[in-house]
């Protein structure tokens, strides 16, 4: 017979086994729902939607990395246009929050050092997973931001077929001064704004980022007309940084 020390056990075991099938189905749905994201009409409806699902998930399954990973990504693309404004935005509290639970996980730390800006955030998430690309681009990114062009296209590597890696590498140059070196990558994600499978994305997003730094691109080549057809393209899709500078040269 089992004793009531074994009968514990067993029951501990079956609850931890529903609790472990439950959350997976959870992240089952959160990962079929950010799938559905990228071809949405309502981009900003469907990564609410899915920041909501994730959200609820968590609760349930607070130590989930995958469902923590879709709350602070969906809600990341939902907010976006605010983290170059600098205004606090629950996309940047939820992101920090998925750290604390996930403090191992290299796309979550590598949402937070986008949100924070600075190449320490950044190389803190590149520790973890030297191969990330995203890890790659926001260290790149700040790096130049923080005038270290330079280094920060050497962390860029080789060219990817990925329009994430183009608009790092616009944005490079344009930190380094270098606008017309930024034009063609920055057109060529404009162009053709497919999101990236390295971490899922919108047509939306790709397209306000690509738009932005091609505007300021072509603004800053002498080139004003081209350059503001981009930017007004931007700021339809809530970039304050395009409207801004559209606001400038009024």
């Amino acid at each position: 017979m089992i004793g009531l020390h074994g009968l514990v056990a067993s029951l501990v075991f079956v609850s931890s086994a529903v609790a472990a099938a439950e959350c997976g189905q959870l992240e089952q749905r959160a990962e079929a729902t950010a799938k559905a994201v990228a071809i949405a009409a309502d981009e900003r409806g469907a990564t609410s939607a899915l920041a909501e699902i994730a959200l609820e998930g968590v609760r349930e399954c607070p130590s989930s990395e995958p469902l923590w990973f879709f709350a602070a990504r969906a809600a990341e693309l939902r907010d976006a246009p605010l983290a170059a404004t600098g205004e606090a935005s629950p996309a940047r509290a939820i992101a920090e929050d998925a750290a604390k639970a996930a403090p191992r996980s290299a796309r979550i730390l590598t949402i937070v050092a986008r949100w924070d800006g600075s190449s320490e955030a950044a190389r803190r998430a590149l520790a973890l997973d030297a191969s990330y690309a995203p890890a790659q681009w926001a260290l790149a990114l700040a790096l130049a931001r923080e005038g270290a062009s330079a280094e920060g296209m050497k962390v860029l590597g080789a060219r990817k077929e990925s329009n994430s890696d183009r608009i790092a590498r616009a944005e490079v140059f344009l930190a380094a001064g270098q606008p017309l070196n930024a034009v063609a990558p920055a057109r060529a994600a404009a162009t053709r704004p497919n999101p990236d499978p390295s971490e899922f994305s919108t047509a939306g997003d790709i397209t306000r980022r690509s738009n932005e730094a091609l505007g300021l691109a072509l603004v800053r080549s002498g080139k004003k007309a081209d350059g503001l057809k981009a930017l007004r393209i931007a700021a339809s899709l809530g970039s304050r940084r395009a409207q801004s500078e559209i606001d400038k040269l009024k």
